[in-house]
């Protein structure tokens, strides 16, 4: 890799300053609304064969291939179908339709697939359209880390377009919006640190969220090992067993739990 005073890889730097000038990943296609972002490689390629960093000693490129599409499993609310219209999805991939079909059937799941080949929207579709059918569904979802989970809330918070409360609850959420998920949101995002120590001591003012609650995701399971794996397992197994409904479980390296004991590793393939 090319290094940078900054500490980080060249490459990456690159990228991040084409993100930053508008000629880069700022820059948004007119016909889709959307940004450049082949524009944005093919500056970063530019600038790196330019030799001003270092000598690139070979270039390979890979062909794109085209998806596979599905169908969605199930009817979608015409809010939601507004939302991924927005966000330039009018049908579903393959293992994203598989993975809707086994939580429309109240599966376990469990997800692996490549980088960025969409696994989100696989517990995003069930968690938005339980919570238009029914206010009351709640979801859990664990990440490893704060950064994680922030960008999560906002993926959500996009396709709902106000219609779905999704909080963060972590050690720099404020009082004022911890009452909030507490009492009004449909999803809270948080991390296995705070699930120990902030919501399951204190059960009695989750009661509420917990009885209501539909969907458990965990993010980045392969992290979970060891001393550290086992005790989050054990933490968040009471969460898991009181999960009783038909959209059992959703995952993107993540799992979810339906009315399995507490415990039990749910089926399916295996985020990275």
């Amino acid at each position: 890799m090319l290094e940078h005073p900054s500490g980080f890889p060249r490459g990456s730097s690159l990228l991040q300053a084409l993100e930053a000038d508008r000629s880069g990943l700022g820059r948004r296609s007119r016909a889709a609304g959307r940004p450049d972002v082949a524009g944005a490689l093919a500056a970063a390629e530019a600038e790196l064969l330019s030799g001003k960093h270092a000598e690139v000693v070979a270039v390979r490129r890979t062909a794109a291939r085209a998806g596979s599409l599905g169908e969605w499993p199930v009817a979608l609310d015409p809010r939601l179908v507004a939302g991924l219209a927005r966000r330039g999805i009018s049908r579903p991939y393959t293992h994203q339709a598989a993975a809707l079909q086994a939580i429309a059937a109240g599966q376990d799941l469990v997800m692996a697939t490549s980088t960025a080949s969409g696994k989100s929207l696989c517990f995003q579709v069930p968690i938005v359209t339980a919570a238009l059918a029914d206010p009351r569904s709640r979801a859990l979802l664990l990440f490893p880390t704060k950064a994680l989970a922030r960008d999560q809330v906002r993926g959500l918070r996009a396709l709902a377009d106000g219609l779905v409360g999704v909080h963060t609850y972590d050690g720099d959420t404020p009082p004022d919006e911890r009452r909030a998920a507490k009492l009004r949101a449909h999803a809270v995002a948080t991390n296995p640190e705070m699930l120990h120590r902030g919501l399951l001591p204190h059960h009695d003012g989750w009661a509420d969220f917990l009885a209501n609650l539909r969907f458990v995701v965990i993010d980045e399971l392969h992290s979970y090992r060891g001393v550290f794996g086992s005790h989050v397992a054990k933490r968040a197994a009471p969460a898991v067993a009181g999960v009783r409904v038909p959209w059992g479980a959703a995952a993107g390296d993540r799992v979810l739990g339906d009315d399995r004991e507490p415990g039990r590793a749910g089926g399916g393939a295996d985020r990275a």
